[in-house]
């Protein structure tokens, strides 16, 4: 779900109030059972906003002002009175949108007015209370309005995710960032897939300085894996929170563990940029020894150069991980002696088995298969794709299956680049390192339920499938690969 706030804009409100009136409208319609009275009394309110979306608010109050004050003799006057009032709290919220302060306040508290008096005839009628939590949203913060927000949970527990984030934002707009805090949590605890929800709590956590920045690592220690995007954010900002106003990291610890679990987060991300941009605007942190050290790492490559990031093993993980990067980025540039020494240097360094050693080997040997002036005899891939067995073979004697499909993927890719579709030596093709990689990701979903699609390994078997002569097999895989791609809503690759 998407988080509703005061900062995505007025377009959003009028968006979701539409859509409250809509679903009232049509539930109203099935209640009815296709009444003539009950069609009369919505014609009239299609009309009244078919004339407030013309311009003509006024006439479209009157019209169901006239049409509430006739429900007395409607055979359900109650439900005529709820419905027609929700309509004329809608169209003030509606025409408040976008227009003066003075006119816009005036117009939401009215529409309030309204959606507190359908609450009076129905309590439980979630639309009119979700509608009033927008409106007052749009009002901006204001004391009297605290014990709806923390009352409307409870009521509407359908909504619980979207009222604490709507608390949440009553309290940053009330500059109370350890209530905001204590709200978001709760939030993200009744939606823990919502990507705004973690936004919030960074910047309420940003806010509360130095207690915040310590705050924010710990969230990005629980979020790094189910949440790398947002991990990343909780990180940056938690290693700049460290510094406070200084040029020296107040709270070194956190300093320290925010800019490797930083590093470690766009791994987990697949992807740079490194640290200057998630810092940016922070000239203390720039000046940071980690950081003037990785500058110079990546004008050299080499690795001593970096004693801060040689130190523990996720330290020198996430140097690896910057040495990845940085080859990928001369790789591009056609600078490919230098972006062979940056994935040398840090496979040096890398964990054994690990993510990132496991892409290193990778572009070097997809460097060495599209540069073949580079390994000339071929003596550096022979030696590379041995490394990469010997470890494949360990991690599947240690369990580790996680391990073991990445290289089956990895080499299955680097075989298939080479064109090697046929067993020449025993194992050592893509057909068969692919289809390993699909078994390894069916036995996780049965141990672990981890669900992968991969609809590029059914597609690259498909195409080599196709090369071998080997047509029903590659129809049949090609289907496989167009049902995986629908898994993840990858249209054009169905």
């Amino acid at each position: 779900m998407t988080r509703p706030s005061l900062r995505v804009g007025r377009t959003w409100v009028l968006i979701s109030c539409v859509i409250a009136l809509h679903g009232t409208a049509q539930a109203q319609r099935g209640g009815a059972g296709g009444s003539t009275a009950r069609t009369r009394i919505l014609s009239t309110v299609d009309r009244a906003l078919a004339e407030q979306a013309a311009g003509a608010f006024p006439s479209a109050v009157a019209m169901l002002q006239n049409s509430l004050l006739g429900c007395g003799l409607e055979t359900d006057a109650r439900g005529c009175r709820i419905l027609v009032t929700y309509s004329l709290g809608y169209l003030h919220q509606q025409q408040g949108a976008g227009r003066d302060p003075m006119s816009d306040s005036v117009l939401l508290m009215r529409a309030v007015t309204f959606y507190d008096q359908v609450l009076s005839e129905d309590a439980n009628h979630s639309g009119a209370r979700y509608a009033k939590a927008l409106a007052y949203r749009e009002l901006g913060a204001h004391e009297w309005q605290e014990s709806f927000f923390r009352e409307a949970p409870a009521r509407d527990p359908a909504r619980r995710a979207t009222y604490l984030a709507l608390l949440g934002d009553y309290y940053m707009d009330a500059k109370r960032p350890d209530d905001a805090r204590r709200a978001y949590l709760e939030a993200i605890a009744a939606d823990p897939d919502d990507e705004d929800l973690r936004n919030a709590l960074v910047e309420a956590d940003r806010l509360r300085g130095p207690r915040g920045a310590a705050d924010l690592l710990l969230v990005a220690n629980q979020w790094k894996d189910v949440a790398p995007v947002a991990a990343a954010r909780a990180y940056a900002a938690s290693l700049v929170g460290a510094f406070g106003t200084g040029t020296a990291a107040a709270d070194v610890t956190t300093a320290d563990a925010a800019c490797v679990g930083l590093v470690l987060a766009q791994q987990r991300m697949g992807a740079g940029p490194l640290l200057q941009q998630w810092t940016e605007g922070a000239s203390s942190v720039g000046r940071w020894a980690p950081l003037t050290e990785l500058e110079r790492f990546s004008r050299s490559a080499a690795t001593d150069v970096a004693p801060w990031w040689n130190r523990n093993a996720d330290r020198k993980e996430a140097l690896a991980h910057a040495a990845l990067l940085y080859g990928r980025d001369a790789s591009v540039q056609r600078d490919l002696e230098r972006a062979e020494r940056f994935w040398r240097a840090g496979l040096r360094i890398a964990q054994q088995r690990g993510r990132t050693a496991v892409g290193l080997q990778r572009e070097l040997a997809l460097l060495y298969t599209r540069e073949p002036g580079f390994d000339p005899g071929g003596q550096k891939f022979a030696r590379l794709e041995n490394e990469m067995f010997m470890d494949k073979g360990e991690a599947l004697a240690s369990g580790d299956l996680e391990a073991a499909q990445r290289f089956h993927q990895t080499l299955g890719l680097v075989y298939a680049r080479r064109g090697v579709w046929r067993e020449t030596i025993p194992s050592r093709n893509a057909i068969q390192q692919l289809t390993w990689a699909l078994r390894a990701a069916d036995e996780r979903f049965r141990r672990d339920s981890f669900f992968q699609p991969l609809p590029e390994v059914h597609e690259l078997i498909a195409v080599g499938l196709d090369s071998l002569g080997r047509r029903t097999q590659a129809a049949a895989e090609a289907e496989r690969a167009a049902r995986a791609y629908l898994d993840v809503d990858d249209l054009e690759g169905a």
